[in-house]
């Protein structure tokens, strides 16, 4: 299967890897549907699934004529029809996609962000991290307003809180907004509840979902005003993976998990195993995955009963001899900072049984970590073991965070930058959008050092 790679990548040494696409690409299936409209229907979606971002020219007419096999005038008529609706607008001898702003600027909207703890948001650093600097970037760059909201469980109700007053309000009081965003990040206990109070608005949501297996009512589910925008809750990640790997002659693929009782973790195994399965079972995957932790803070209880945490912590009167600034910077800090160390130690400890299961196949030619935290982790085993990657093992994660790139690990990345206008154009025009409750905007493979194609 051949490769393409696009040499923009954010690092000279970095490689933006996909597979391509055919010549023909194939028009949604309505028969009853003119030409021009199903022309006009697939470019729509290119358009709201943000395969086309905002401010950039689509594909010219002889490249989108051959890629759809269709003439010239029927291929005008759907691009002039979309400009009429403004989803495209002339630019040159050609088209581009609107800016979010000339779509509907000057409006509100409101995200809810789980996880607000002792007066701050508990953003994790990864993909949730991402999507919020994004959002904030987008939404500044087009005159859109952002209220955030944090949600607070305290004695089994939830609060939420004005992150900007730090008031705690009621969610049927946000009726101003022309949209909800949900982050499903951390906790899937109080999307049900909140979500019932949103309803009521008559207003578009869009949730980030990044945890899978959300206790989302039928009806909400099936609202036209609702729509989940699956991060790495689908297995189409793991299926381009797998193409990647198989592409590269390796036969036989490790996954490693040691948060399997998370829906996204079985996904990413089951789009493995679809691909060796459509391969004519040329193929396998063999997973080696824990499913006894379910919150990461399960860690840390495992890790206190592994060692005397209070033995590692700096002495209180050490800290108190520092300078003011040293000291409340240590306060503040500290504490989070050791429970995250322990957190990692503990689940590098878990992963050991995992990646000596995983080393003693010896058929095994690419391992495919759940995420680039595993990674690394795998990759710091496999050195000591004295394992050569890639040229022993090949290995390839999941996120494209700061890990891979400071480890040099070869990674998918969820594509957030496409994703956030999805979302923005969900809840700005709803009526625009695509009518499918659940989406998944395409990512990419970051190809780095650690993989390479297999010596047959």
């Amino acid at each position: 299967m051949k490769l393409f790679a696009n040499l923009h990548a954010s690092n000279p040494s970095d490689c933006i890897i996909s597979l391509s696409r055919p010549v023909r690409e194939e028009l949604p299936p309505r028969p009853s549907v003119p030409a021009a409209g199903r022309i006009e229907l697939y470019l729509e979606n290119r358009i709201l699934s943000s395969a086309w971002l905002p401010e950039t020219t689509v594909p010219s007419m002889k490249e989108l004529s051959s890629r759809l096999a269709t003439s010239y005038p029927t291929l005008r008529a759907a691009l002039e029809s979309l400009v009429r609706r403004g989803l495209l607008e002339p630019r040159g001898r050609g088209y581009r996609v609107p800016p979010v702003s000339t779509r509907r600027s000057h409006a509100r909207i409101v995200l809810f962000e789980p996880g607000y703890q002792m007066g701050k948001m508990t953003i994790t650093p990864g993909l949730s991290q991402e999507f919020l600097h994004l959002l904030e970037q987008e939404c500044s760059r087009s005159s859109i307003g952002l209220d955030i909201v944090g949600i607070s469980e305290r004695e089994g109700r939830m609060h939420y809180i004005d992150i900007a007053g730090g008031n705690i309000i009621e969610p049927r009081s946000l009726d101003y907004a022309a949209g909800y965003l949900y982050a499903a990040t951390m906790s899937r206990s109080d999307i049900a509840a909140t979500l019932s109070e949103l309803y009521v608005h008559n207003k578009p949501v869009a949730i980030l979902d990044m945890l899978g297996d959300l206790a989302i009512s039928p009806a909400i589910q099936n609202s036209p005003r609702f729509c989940r925008f699956a991060v790495s809750t689908s297995a189409a990640c793991a299926r381009q993976i797998g193409r990647y790997l198989l592409a590269q002659g390796h036969r036989r693929l490790a996954f490693i998990s040691p948060f399997h009782a998370w829906d996204w973790s079985r996904k990413r195994v089951e789009g493995l195993q679809q691909v060796c399965a459509a391969g004519g079972n040329i193929a396998s995957v063999k997973p080696f995955a824990l499913d006894t932790f379910i919150r990461r803070l399960q860690f840390s209880e495992q890790a206190r009963k592994r060692n005397d945490i209070a033995m590692l912590s700096m002495p209180r009167e050490a800290i108190d001899a520092m300078p003011f600034p040293y000291r409340r910077v240590l306060d503040l800090r500290m504490e989070i900072e050791l429970q995250n160390c322990y957190i990692d130690a503990e689940i590098y400890a878990q992963c050991i049984p995992l990646f000596e299961q995983a080393l003693a196949d010896k058929d095994i030619s690419a391992w495919v970590p759940v995420n680039d935290q595993i990674a690394a982790f795998a990759l710091d085993f496999l050195r000591s073991r004295g394992v050569k990657v890639p040229d022993d093992i090949s290995l390839i994660a999941f996120d494209d965070s700061p890990v891979a790139l400071k480890e040099r690990i070869t990674s998918y990345n969820f594509n957030m930058r496409a994703l956030v206008p999805a979302m923005l154009e969900f809840v700005l025009r709803p009526s625009a959008s695509p009518t499918a409750s659940r989406r998944t905007v395409e990512g990419y493979i970051v190809e780095r050092q650690t993989t390479r194609g297999k010596v047959q």
